[in-house]
């Protein structure tokens, strides 16, 4: 068994008002969507962005650069004009402390909040530092997060964001670290508390079932109208939605999700039998999004297993195996209107990867498969969803 060091290294190198019953449908009667690429956005920067929150009124984008471990973000508009670069190596009395764990625009975009494991920050947009709120739960195992900082409240500030958890002393491998973790904060700044809120949904399969796929990215996102939440973890093909109801996060639904081309070789885990190099060529979902009463969820295409072993192929990450790996890595849609769904899913051409902020319903913006393409700069692409 690869340890977990290894998995999660490895899956950090090749990832990087809904119905409870929704009904049924044979995906070889439904139609398909087109996809349009209708504009780009040419960043001049050199690194690994990722859009994490787009400001619709001045139309600016906030994006983390991963490939400087967490200490390096930029705010560019739509024509690729880097307005903000804060390198926190060298921001002197206006650094934070840690790594960017998660930061959002606040809601006027004069300027924007950035949580760390060590609190919360507020800066204007120019990146002058506001004020700070100190986290008080010291310790805790810090988790994977998708950046995505949701302002639930539009007075006082009452943030959701995946955190860190207690420390319980389990791994991703044992049942228990799902019993028990609260992956999931609410960060109240009139009251300058970090609750720990939120964690693996009773129904969820990584607690109905001993299918462990560690380590487990998870990612949400925000109805404001009905104040919903929806989680979606990467092994677990259901989605879950959540109330935010006077400083509550009641569960609501768990939505089963019809995944065209999500495929797992191996259903079941036990124990530590766990290979982190098959792991790596299976189905996991990538990334969520929300917009006008229609869910987006992005998942990886399952590869398959016997053309692999069939070729001679080990699961050892020597250089044939990561040849068929970064090969066969390609984004697929599925899409939800209203909890149900109502088109087949996307195969997204080997170029792109998967949509990472929502203009409208039909509107994306898309990032490029950096396996497959390669830019001198950075650029981003906006799709447009097209009925056939």
């Amino acid at each position: 068994m690869k340890n977990l060091v290894q998995i999660i290294s490895l899956l950090t190198v090749v990832s990087f008002g809904c119905s409870k019953n929704s009904k049924k449908v044979d995906p070889t009667e439904l139609e398909s969507y087109t996809i349009e690429i209708y504009d780009s956005i040419k960043v001049d920067y050199q690194g690994l962005l990722t859009v994490v929150d787009y400001c619709q009124k001045q139309n600016l984008y906030l994006a983390v650069d991963g490939s400087k471990a967490g200490a390096e973000f930029i705010i560019f508009d739509d024509t690729g004009q880097t307005r903000l670069e804060f390198d926190n190596n060298q921001a002197g009395p206006m650094a934070y402390s840690g790594e960017i764990n998660s930061l959002s625009f606040d809601k006027d975009c004069n300027g924007f909040f950035l949580l760390t494991q060590q609190g919360l920050y507020q800066y204007d947009i120019q990146g002058t530092l506001l004020s700070y709120l100190t986290d008080k739960n010291q310790g805790g195992r810090i988790l994977p997060s998708d950046y995505h900082l949701i302002d639930l409240s539009n007075e006082n500030h009452v943030f959701f964001s995946l955190h860190k958890s207690p420390s319980r002393g389990f791994t991703f491998l044992q049942k228990e670290f799902y019993e028990t973790v609260k992956m999931y904060s609410l960060i109240d700044t009139d009251k300058g508390e970090f609750l720990p809120i939120l964690g693996f949904d009773q129904n969820s399969d990584y607690l109905t079932r001993q299918r462990l796929f560690p380590p487990s990215f998870s990612y949400t996102d925000f109805d404001e109208i009905n104040n919903s939440i929806y989680v979606a973890h990467s092994g677990d093909k259901n989605l879950y939605s959540y109330n935010y109801t006077n400083d509550e996060i009641i569960s609501r639904n768990k939505i089963p999700l019809e995944l065209d081309f999500f495929t797992i070789k191996k259903e079941n885990y036990q124990g530590y039998d766990l290979d982190a190099f098959e792991f790596a060529l299976d189905s996991r979902i990538e990334g969520l999004l929300y917009s006008q009463g229609r869910l987006i969820v992005s998942y990886i295409k399952g590869m398959n297993h016997d053309k692999f072993l069939s070729n001679g192929l080990k699961y050892n990450g020597d250089e044939n195996y990561m040849n068929f790996l970064l090969k066969n890595y390609q984004y697929c849609l599925s899409i939800l209107d209203s909890g149900q769904k109502l088109r087949k899913d996307i195969i997204l051409p080997d170029s792109l990867s998967k949509p990472i902020i929502a203009f409208s319903k039909n509107e994306f913006l898309i990032g490029i498969n950096r396996f497959k393409v390669e830019h001198e700069n950075e650029i981003f692409y906006k799709l447009k969803l097209n009925k056939r």
